[in-house]
C-alpha cells in the first residue's frame, strides 16, 4: 500500500471525496489528451511515421497516397504566393523519396501576366492540357530564378523532361503513365516542375500497404486504450482503498473499541491516524473512554473508602460501646462498691458518649460539606494577626504534653488579607495540628510543628509542616480523600482518616486550594493558598494598633 502524506491525511472527509471524484474524471481526460498529443507530434515530427499519418488523414492509400498529398501542397503553396523555399520542403521531400526531382523558380511580372490570361483564355474550354497560356512564348520561356532544385538536379533538364512529358511546352498538370512522373504548375508567383521515373504500384500493393498501416493504426489505438483503460481502473481501485483506509479501517477501531467498552474493558486505545473527522471521531470517542475509567477508578475508589468507613466506624463505635456496656453493667451489678468508683465508672461513660458524639459530628459535617450545605461567612481577615492569636493561644494547649508550635511569617506578609470563614478555618487548622499530633511525633514522641505565611504572586500561602515520619509519595494524592488513612493500623492510633478530607471540604468552598508535600528533610507539609483580599478599614485599623503596641513591648523589652 502507497504511503499517504500527513498533510492528505489530515484533509477533511468531505474534501477527499471530493478530491477523489475530480481526479476520477481528470485523470481520464488529460491521459486522452496527453496520448493524442504524442501519438499526433510523433507522427509529424518522424519521417518513418509520414506514412501512417497520410494513411490516417488522406482518402488516397499506398504509393499514390504521398505522390498526390504532395503535388496537392506544391499547387496549394504556390497559389499562395509562396516565395520562400521552406513551405515547398515538406512536398518536395515526399517526391524526393519517391524518386521524383523537383524544380520552382520565381516568376518575372512578364510570366505572372502570361499565367493570367492563360488562365482566362481557358476559362470553359474543354481540353486535355488545362492552363495553356494565350502567348506560349511566354510560356515557354525559360524561368530566369530558381527558388528550389533538388539536390544534385539539373533544373532546366527537369523543367524540359516535364513539359515533354505532359506534351506542350504551355501545358500544365500531372502525368503519371508508364513508370514515369510528371507536373507543371504555375502560379504568379511561381512555377513548379517534378519529373522523374516512379513505377506504378503492383495490383492489390497499394491494398496491402493500405492495410498494414490500417491495421497498425489500430493496433496502435487499442494498445493505448487499453493502457488507459488499465490506469483509470488502477487509479479507481487505489483510491477506493485509500478512502477505505482512512474511512472504514477507523470505524472498524471505532466498532471493535465499543465492543470492548460493553464488555467492561476500558483500558484499551484507539490509533488516531488523521486529524480529519474521522480522526477527531475517533479522539472524543477515545476521551469518552477515558472518561469512564476515571468514573469507573473514581467509584472503585469511593467503594473502597466506603467500606474502609464502615469498618472503622464499626471498630471506632464498638469500642466506646463495649467499654459503655461494661461501666454500665459494672454499675447495674454493684461493682462499683465505693463512690469513689462509681464515680469514675460514671466519668468512663461520660468521656465515651463525648467521644461517640465527635465521630457522630465530623460523619455529619462531611455529609454536609459533600452536599453543599454548609454556608461560609467570609470576610477580609487580617491573616498575620490571625494566625498569630490562633497559634499563641495553641502553643500554650500544646506545651503541657512537651510539643511546640511556632508562627513564622514573611517579612512582607505582614499585612496581607484573606477573605475567610473564621470559624470554619480554626476548624481546618484545628484539624492538621490533631493529624500532626496522631502521626507527626518524631523519634522521642514529641511534635514539632510550624505555621508559616508568604505572599505568593497575588495569592497569599499558609504553610502547615511538621517533622514526623512525612507520607509516602505515592499515597500524597489520596490524603484529601474520604475514609482514608496513610496508616492503616488503627489499634495503634486513634483516627477515622476524616480530618484532612473535611479540611480540604472547607479550603476549596473558601475559594482556596490545598494539597500535600514531602517537607525538606523530613515530615509532611500542607500548603494551603487562597486569593489575597483587600482589608476592611475597621480591620486594617486595628491590625495597624497591634503592630504598633507589638513594636512598642519590643523596644520595652530592649530597654530593660
Amino acid at each position: 500500500m502507497l504511503p499517504i502524506p500527513k498533510r492528505l491525511r489530515d484533509l477533511s472527509l468531505r474534501r477527499k471525496i471530493l478530491l477523489a471524484n475530480f481526479l476520477m474524471v481528470l485523470v481520464p481526460v488529460l491521459l486522452i489528451v496527453v496520448l493524442g498529443t504524442l501519438l499526433f507530434a510523433g507522427l509529424r515530427s518522424s519521417g518513418t511515421l509520414r506514412q501512417a499519418e497520410l494513411a490516417l488523414l488522406w482518402p488516397e492509400r499506398g504509393a499514390a497516397m504521398s505522390v498526390s498529398y504532395a503535388v496537392s501542397d506544391l499547387r496549394w503553396q504556390s497559389e499562395r504566393g509562396g516565395k520562400r523555399a521552406e513551405r515547398f520542403a515538406e512536398a518536395c521531400r515526399l517526391l524526393e523519396q519517391s524518386g521524383v526531382q523537383v524544380v520552382i523558380a520565381r516568376r518575372t511580372d512578364a510570366d505572372a501576366e502570361a499565367a493570367g490570361a492563360a488562365a482566362q483564355g481557358t476559362h470553359g474550354e474543354h481540353s486535355a492540357h488545362r492552363g495553356a497560356p494565350a502567348d506560349p512564348r511566354q510560356a515557354s520561356a525559360a524561368p530566369t530564378d530558381l527558388l528550389y532544385a533538388s539536390p544534385g538536379a539539373d533544373a532546366a533538364a527537369v523543367i524540359a523532361a516535364a513539359q515533354q512529358s505532359l506534351g506542350a511546352p504551355d501545358a500544365e498538370g500531372t502525368r503519371w503513365q508508364q513508370g514515369t512522373f510528371a507536373f507543371v504548375h504555375r502560379a504568379r508567383t511561381c512555377a513548379v516542375y517534378a519529373y522523374g521515373h516512379l513505377p506504378l504500384p503492383a495490383p492489390g500493393e497499394e491494398a496491402a500497404q493500405a492495410d498494414y498501416l490500417r491495421h497498425a493504426a489500430l493496433g496502435l489505438a487499442l494498445f493505448a486504450l487499453f493502457l488507459a483503460l488499465v490506469f483509470i481502473v488502477w487509479l479507481g481501485i487505489t483510491l477506493a482503498r485509500l478512502l477505505s483506509r482512512q474511512v472504514l479501517g477507523p470505524l472498524q477501531e471505532l466498532r471493535e473499541a465499543a465492543a470492548a467498552i460493553g464488555r467492561g474493558e476500558l483500558g484499551g486505545r484507539i490509533a488516531i491516524h488523521a486529524q480529519d473527522e474521522v480522526g477527531e471521531t475517533c479522539a472524543c470517542f477515545d476521551r469518552m473512554r477515558e472518561d469512564l475509567l476515571a468514573a469507573r477508578e473514581e467509584k472503585e475508589r469511593y467503594e473502597q473508602g466506603r467500606r474502609e468507613l464502615l469498618v472503622g466506624i464499626s471498630h471506632d463505635l464498638a469500642t466506646p460501646l463495649t467499654a459503655i456496656d461494661g461501666y454500665a453493667t459494672g454499675l447495674a451489678d454493684g461493682i462499683a462498691r465505693t463512690p469513689e468508683r462509681r464515680r469514675h465508672y460514671a466519668e468512663r461513660i461520660t468521656a465515651l458518649t463525648a467521644q461517640l458524639a465527635h465521630l457522630v459530628d465530623r460523619l455529619s459535617l462531611l455529609s454536609r460539606l459533600d452536599l453543599g450545605r454548609v454556608a461560609f461567612h467570609c470576610a477580609p481577615v487580617a491573616i498575620d494577626a490571625y494566625l498569630r492569636a490562633w497559634g499563641e493561644e495553641t502553643r500554650a494547649a500544646w506545651a503541657e504534653t512537651g510539643d511546640t508550635l511556632t508562627y513564622a511569617p514573611a517579612p512582607g506578609a505582614v499585612d496581607l488579607a484573606v477573605s475567610l470563614d473564621r470559624a470554619e478555618f480554626a476548624r481546618v487548622l484545628e484539624n492538621l495540628a490533631g493529624n500532626s499530633r496522631k502521626y507527626g511525633a518524631d523519634a522521642a514522641g514529641h511534635v514539632r510543628a510550624e505555621l508559616s505565611l508568604a505572599r505568593q504572586g497575588k495569592a497569599v500561602r499558609i504553610t502547615w509542616r511538621d517533622h514526623g515520619p512525612g507520607v509516602a509519595a505515592d499515597a500524597l494524592p489520596r490524603l484529601f480523600e474520604s475514609f482514608y488513612r496513610a496508616d492503616k493500623s488503627r489499634g495503634r492510633k486513634p483516627g477515622h482518616g476524616l480530618g484532612l478530607a473535611i479540611a480540604h471540604r472547607i479550603v476549596t468552598g473558601m475559594g482556596g486550594t490545598i494539597r500535600a508535600a514531602q517537607a525538606a528533610g523530613g515530615g509532611l507539609a500542607i500548603l494551603m493558598e487562597f486569593p489575597a483580599a483587600p482589608l476592611a478599614a475597621e480591620d486594617a485599623e486595628n491590625h495597624t494598633q497591634e503592630r504598633t503596641d507589638e513594636h512598642e513591648e519590643h523596644l520595652d523589652h530592649r530597654g530593660q
